[in-house]
């Protein structure tokens, strides 16, 4: 979070997949569980490919409740699709099932500006 004058703020996009605007692609991958290693890498294949490279933002959403963080980085980006680390942020395994939500921009297209709460 960004701190500011009397408490954080939260920068923040908000997308309805059923609903998205000429040039976004967006959904959600398995990644599944990593019992032997604290990162997994993670293949995605967009739905259909851009004419150009696309912005991609890209965050992991846990499916059961855990106090363990985990991070995410991009570590390939094409037309096709993309490549990520999914890292536990303490290193260590995990057995959770995790999953992979993502949003893809057409670089041409303007995303607007972030909400702020």
């Amino acid at each position: 979070p960004l701190f500011r004058s009397g408490g954080y703020a939260v920068n923040y996009w908000a997308f309805d997949p059923k609903k998205l605007p000429a040039g976004f692609q967006a959904g959600s991958q398995a990644v599944g569980s990593s019992p032997t290693s604290p990162c997994k890498t993670v293949q995605l294949t967009f739905p259909k490919a851009f004419s150009a490279r696309p912005t991609l933002l890209a965050t992991v959403r846990k499916s059961q409740n855990s106090d363990e963080p985990f991070v995410t980085s991009a570590i390939g980006v094409t037309m096709q699709g993309a490549s990520f680390n999914v890292c536990s942020a303490d290193t260590k395994n995990w057995t959770a099932a995790l999953n992979l939500d993502w949003v893809a921009v057409d670089s041409s297209q303007d995303m607007g500006k972030p909400g702020i709460v």
